[in-house]
């Protein structure tokens, strides 16, 4: 007698329910490793945008003036610098001018909320136009104007966008990284009497315009603005609605580092902002 065979093969129901688990169990892996790039995305976005801010504190403190040989910096009728692009200008002779430092504003008007801009901050170099013998030694002397044509248009990456920017517990809208104007006597300085110091310009949260940024804000800034103990604290969201936060200041001896913190260790000032 012919043994029987057993051919039986799947059923339908059977070919269902494996198809099935088999597609539930890939969109659980999908959004398990999109979650993770997501996660990689943000802290990347955020240690750019710490990254950045460093850098330009940095360049402050080390002397970085943006390199451009068509920039041309007087003195006007009103006393206040006046910058302009001249082609053909030579480095070296805008001896009436000084690099004061660099303004981050954020928040600007007609932009999603991830761009910011790094401004270049020029002022005079002596105390008075008709006197070269006297130093300023103050924001006020200074008369700090925005070089406009050395504006630095900045993004964050993977859609960060910056939702609140506190100084203390008051919300700003720019912060700034300036030389000190130092100690010395007549048209010389001490050695090593520069320092960096932080600046937060008053009315700066109010105006978000670019252009009205750079002619009322930045010639605006007073030695009232300077702050000796900065408390700083960025908002930072996503598309995700991660939240972050990027500090600066807030601890003894690190004024100007830069610290990104995510999840539920962010700033306590960033908790509930939308």
């Amino acid at each position: 007698m012919r043994a029987r065979r057993n051919s039986r093969g799947y059923t339908i129901i059977e070919v269902m329910i494996f198809l099935a688990v088999s597609g539930f169990m890939f969109t659980l892996a999908a959004i398990f490793i999109s979650g993770k790039q997501s996660n990689a995305e943000f802290k990347q976005g955020m240690n750019d945008l710490a990254t950045q801010l460093q850098n330009v504190a940095n360049q402050v403190a080390n002397g970085f003036f943006p390199s451009t040989n068509s920039l041309s910096c007087t003195i006007g009728a009103s006393g206040s610098p006046q910058t302009a692009v001249v082609n053909g200008t030579t480095q070296g002779t805008n001896k009436a001018c000084i690099f004061l430092g660099k303004v981050v504003q954020f928040d600007i008007a007609g932009d999603s909320g991830s761009g910011y801009n790094v401004y270049t901050v020029v002022g005079r170099r002596y105390a008075s136009d008709t006197n070269t013998n006297v130093l300023s030694s103050s924001f006020t002397e200074a008369k700090p104007v925005a070089a406009t044509s050395l504006t630095d248009n900045k993004h964050a990456q993977w859609s960060l966008t910056v939702s609140k920017l506190y100084s203390g517990t008051d919300v700003v809208g720019a912060i700034g990284f300036f030389g000190s104007f130092g100690t010395g006597g007549g048209a010389t300085l001490d050695s090593g009497s520069q320092t960096t110091v932080f600046v937060v310009p008053k009315n700066s949260a109010s105006s978000r315009s670019q252009t009205d940024f750079a002619n009322t804000v930045i010639p605006g800034i007073s030695d009232g603005d300077v702050v000796n103990q900065p408390n700083i604290a960025i908002c930072v969201n996503s598309n995700t609605e991660q939240p972050g936060s990027v500090t600066i200041g807030g601890i003894n001896g690190q004024r100007l580092v830069a610290r990104i913190k995510v999840g539920t260790a962010i700033d306590d000032r960033c908790k509930g902002t939308p």
